[in-house]
C-alpha cells in the first residue's frame, strides 16, 4: 500500500491467492485491521543463550506460537517457560495437564500474571521471579540472573557465581515473550510525510518525547492512602510512553496522515473483542465523516491530554514514570490490598475510555460516559475483577485453577444484557479433555478415589450420568480409555 501525498490517495496492489492474479486499486482511506501480533518475538540476547554461541542447549526450544502439538515436548518432561504473562500461565497449566514432570517459569516482573495464582495444580510449578536466563553450562543447566526491579534489566552482580540460581535437566524451553507487529505491507509513504522528511519505517509505537507540565499535580487516587499521601515529581522522560500506547489519535488515526487508520484494540484493554468492535464503529464514523477528524495540532493536544489522564491512574503511572514506581516500591506496606485497589481503578479507567470511544462511534450499546459508567459499564468492571479470582471449589485444593470459578466469584460473571450467570465446569478443568466436548451436556464429577498424583493425593474416576459409562482412572496427561 502506497500513498500519493499530492493526490491524497492510496494505491494498493492485491493478489488473488487462488488464481495468482494481481490487481491495483485506488482508495481514499485505508484501515489497518491485520493486528499487531504478527511475528513471534524472542529477545536476541536470550535466543543466543539457547542457540549456543558458546554452549548450545541440549533440548527443544520453542516459541509459544509453536505449541500446536505440545504433548511431545512436555509429557514426562521438565519444562522452562520464559516470560510471565498470560501465555506463560496458560502453557504452565496445559503442560501440567499433558503430564509435565515439572514446570519452571522465569519472569522479571513481580506483578506478572503468573504471580497471581495462590497455588498450582499438584505443586508442579516453580516461579523464578525477578530473573532472566544468563547462560547454559556444560552440564546443560540453565543459570539465571536477577533483574533490577526498577529497570527490569539484569543486575551487575560482581559475585554472580555465588548468587545465581541454576536449574538442571531441562528438556524443553518455551519462550512466552510475545509478538511484534508486521506492517511491511505498508510503504513508508503512508506516513504522509514529504519524501526525505523522516519518512522511514512504519511504526505506530513511536512518538516524540513528552514532558509533563510543571504545574501538573497528581490528584487523589487508589494509592494515595497506601503511599501515605506522598508524591514525587514526574520523571523527565516518561519511559514506555509510546511503547505502551500507540501514537494515534483516539487509538486509531495517524497523526501525520489522518486518511490512514489503525485497529489496535490490545493497546487499551485486555477486553480486546469489545474494544475491537467499538473501534470498528469509531473508525466507520471517522471515514464517513460522522465524527470529524480534527487538525494535527488538535490531535496532538488530545494525545497529550490523554497522557496526563493516564498519569493520574496509579497503575498507568507506575508503568510510565520511574520516579513514581520507585516511590511505590519504597513505601507501601500492604501490597495485596494496594494491588487490588490499583486493579479496580485501572479496570474502571479502561471502561471509561471504552465508553468514550463508543460515544464517538455511536455504538449501539451504552455503558455510560467517560465521566461515569452506568450499570452495564460497572458490570463489565466487576466481570473483569472477578474472572481471575482464586476461590477454592473442590475438596482438593491442589486441583484449583483460575478456570474453576464457582460460588460468589462466578455469580459476578454474567451477561450485561440478560444477567445470565456463567456456568461452572462440571468437573475440574484438569480432568477436562477433548472427549468432553461430545458429552458436555452430561453431569460428570470426579469421585473420591482412583487417580493418585504427586504427594499422595488421590483423585477420582469420572462417572458420566448420561451414559452410565466410566472413564478408566488415569494419570493427568494420559489419554482416557472409555470402557
Amino acid at each position: 500500500v502506497t500513498y500519493d501525498i499530492r493526490a491524497g490517495t492510496f494505491g494498493a496492489i492485491t493478489k488473488n491467492l487462488l488464481t495468482g492474479e494481481e490487481g491495483i486499486g485506488t482508495y481514499d482511506k485505508v484501515i489497518w485491521a491485520a493486528g499487531v501480533n504478527a511475528n513471534p518475538y524472542i529477545p536476541t540476547n536470550l535466543a543466543e543463550i539457547f542457540n549456543g554461541h558458546n554452549i548450545p542447549f541440549k533440548g527443544k526450544v520453542l516459541h509459544s506460537s509453536e505449541v500446536s502439538n505440545l504433548t511431545e515436548g512436555v509429557k514426562g518432561k521438565r519444562v522452562l517457560l520464559i516470560g510471565g504473562e498470560s501465555s506463560a500461565e496458560d502453557l504452565a497449566l496445559t503442560s501440567i495437564k499433558l503430564g509435565a514432570e515439572k514446570v519452571y517459569i522465569s519472569h522479571r516482573r513481580e506483578e506478572a500474571a503468573v504471580a497471581a495464582p495462590n497455588a498450582w495444580p499438584f505443586a508442579k510449578v516453580e516461579l523464578l521471579t525477578g530473573t532472566v536466563p544468563q547462560r547454559v553450562d556444560r552440564n546443560n543447566c540453565v543459570a539465571f540472573q536477577n533483574v533490577d526491579p526498577m529497570t527490569l534489566q539484569p543486575q551487575n552482580d560482581t559475585n554472580l557465581g555465588a548468587n545465581e540460581v541454576r536449574v538442571c535437566d531441562i528438556d524443553t524451553v518455551i519462550f512466552c515473550t510475545g509478538y511484534k507487529e508486521d506492517l511491511s505491507m505498508l510503504h513508508p509513504s503512508v506516513n504522509g510525510l514529504p519524501e526525505g522528511n523522516g519518512n522511514g519505517e512504519i511504526t505506530i509505537y513511536g512518538g516524540p518525547p513528552y514532558k509533563m507540565p510543571t504545574e501538573w499535580k497528581m490528584k487523589k487516587n487508589s494509592l494515595t492512602d497506601c503511599l501515605k499521601g506522598q508524591d514525587v515529581e514526574p520523571a523527565i522522560v516518561l519511559s514506555n510512553l509510546w511503547k505502551k500506547s500507540p501514537y494515534l489519535y483516539r487509538y486509531s488515526v495517524s497523526i501525520n496522515n489522518p486518511s490512514m487508520l489503525f485497529m489496535v484494540p490490545n493497546a487499551v484493554s485486555l477486553n480486546q473483542l469489545l474494544w475491537a468492535d467499538a473501534l470498528a464503529w469509531q473508525n466507520l464514523a471517522f471515514i464517513t465523516g460522522t465524527a470529524p477528524i480534527p487538525s494535527r495540532s488538535e490531535m496532538v493536544k488530545w494525545l497529550n491530554y490523554q497522557t496526563e489522564l493516564d498519569m493520574g491512574i496509579a497503575a498507568e503511572r507506575y508503568e510510565l514514570d520511574s520516579n513514581y514506581k520507585q516511590l511505590i516500591l519504597n513505601t507501601w506496606d500492604d501490597e495485596e490490598e494496594c494491588m487490588e485497589l490499583m486493579e479496580l481503578e485501572l479496570s474502571t479507567y479502561h471502561y471509561r475510555n471504552l465508553a468514550d470511544a463508543m460515544a464517538v462511534g455511536n455504538y449501539p450499546v451504552d455503558i455510560g460516559t467517560f465521566q461515569e459508567l452506568n450499570e452495564k459499564g460497572k458490570a463489565l468492571v466487576t466481570f473483569e475483577m472477578y474472572d481471575r479470582a482464586d476461590v477454592p471449589r473442590f475438596p482438593w485444593p491442589s486441583l484449583q485453577t483460575f478456570r474453576d470459578l464457582d460460588g460468589e466469584s462466578l455469580s459476578k460473571i454474567r451477561s450485561i444484557f440478560t444477567g445470565t450467570k456463567a456456568a461452572p465446569f462440571k468437573k475440574a478443568w484438569m480432568f477436562i479433555d477433548d472427549l468432553d466436548n461430545v458429552r458436555s451436556h452430561c453431569s460428570a464429577f470426579p469421585s473420591t478415589s482412583g487417580i493418585r498424583a504427586e504427594g499422595g493425593d488421590t483423585y477420582g474416576a469420572t462417572f458420566n450420568s448420561c451414559t452410565s459409562s466410566l472413564t478408566k482412572p488415569r494419570q493427568i496427561g494420559e489419554d482416557p480409555d472409555i470402557l
